[in-house]
């Protein structure tokens, strides 16, 4: 069976992500996910932190990018595959935020991270059921370089 629709509507949907945070347009943002969807950010030495729902994305989001008078949400690369069968596909979808602090002056910073998702279609819209991130590099607190991590195995 021919999955391309499935794919560019789920291409559309990581995109409509992406400007929906970088514009902070929260209100948009719950239509994206599914009622029961769950959210895992691994933040690193920041730890696990467990989010129930796209309200509860929504409280962190807005905490976490206050400090920023410029953000930037880019997609860098995506991975799509279709169950159609099912109405479920998983993906991969590599990112890299590029923000400016209130409190910096001219320095900015860029983060790049991981995101594992698992789509569902629901009531033929498709929609995150479930978002596991993983910080992958930022920039150092010395201004110099990069802090790297390692790129985590699948996510089960």
């Amino acid at each position: 069976m021919d999955d391309t629709a499935d794919r560019v509507a789920i291409t559309a949907l990581q995109g409509r992500y992406a400007d929906t945070v970088t514009r902070r347009s929260w209100a948009e943002l719950p239509a994206l996910f599914t009622a029961d969807c769950t959210i895992r950010l691994d933040l690193r030495e920041r730890g696990m932190m467990e989010l129930a729902g796209a309200d509860a994305l929504v409280e962190m989001l807005q905490r976490s990018m206050a400090r920023f008078d410029w953000f930037l949400f880019a997609i860098v690369s995506a991975t799509v595959e279709v169950d159609p069968a099912a109405g479920t596909a998983s993906g991969r979808l590599y990112i890299s935020e590029l923000r400016h602090d209130t409190d910096d002056g001219p320095a900015s910073t860029q983060t790049y991270g991981l995101y594992q998702d698992t789509y569902r279609r629901d009531d033929g819209v498709w929609r995150f059921a479930a978002r596991t991130y993983a910080s992958l590099a930022r920039t150092s607190p010395t201004g110099i370089g990069l802090d790297v991590f390692p790129i985590p195995g699948a996510i089960t």
